[in-house]
């Protein structure tokens, strides 16, 4: 199962056994080459200071025509944030409706002061049933908090994490009331 897998690998790589870290990922990889599992893979990369292997398997230029929108998105998290940003935006051109590309312009932008320019994007990756969805919603919370768009931050970052199952959902939930001035019903 590659949950169960990703947890295991997150606990190896914490405790810093990347190589059975990776030794793991690779397995699971071979039965189940899910985007998640390719996140996890480059990260893991990074970490072990194999940068270029990382570079090796993801390199891609943004009009590779061989490359879907998940191989554009693990180019670009090798890129620079100067590089990144023109990098996605050729990206976005060819998948506009990306919900990784989407997701990562928007982190992008925002991390430059875009804020305004990020939320698009977020909302885009937002709308889907993609693994970055959660990542998009709470980044275009987080953006509209940086333009003071306390009403709207709030409406959208209650509708998400307002799961009773969740502990820190709950308490996410309450920060965001705290910090918007919006009253919890």
């Amino acid at each position: 199962d590659p949950k169960q897998a990703l947890y295991a690998i997150d606990e190896l790589a914490r405790q810093g056994d990347y190589r059975e870290a990776h030794a793991v990922l690779e397995q699971t990889l071979a039965k189940d080459p899910a985007a998640d599992l390719q996140r996890v893979r480059m990260s893991l990369m990074l970490a072990a200071g194999q940068n270029a292997l990382a570079q090796k398997t993801y390199a891609r230029t943004a009009d590779d025509p061989a490359a879907k929108d998940l191989d554009l998105y693990l180019a670009a998290r090798l890129l620079s944030p100067t590089e990144r940003l023109p990098f996605l935006e050729a990206a976005l051109r060819r998948y506009p409706e990306s919900p990784w590309l989407s997701w990562l312009y928007g982190r992008t932008l925002d991390r430059s002061g875009n804020s305004a320019g990020a939320t698009a994007a977020y909302a885009i990756a937002a709308n889907t049933d993609n693994p970055v969805a959660g990542y998009a919603v709470l980044g275009e919370v987080t953006a509209l908090l940086h333009l003071r768009r306390y009403k709207e931050a709030f409406s959208i970052g209650e509708a998400y994490l307002r799961d009773p199952q969740q502990v820190d959902s709950a308490v996410s939930l309450a920060n965001l009331a705290t910090v918007t001035s919006s009253p919890m019903v």
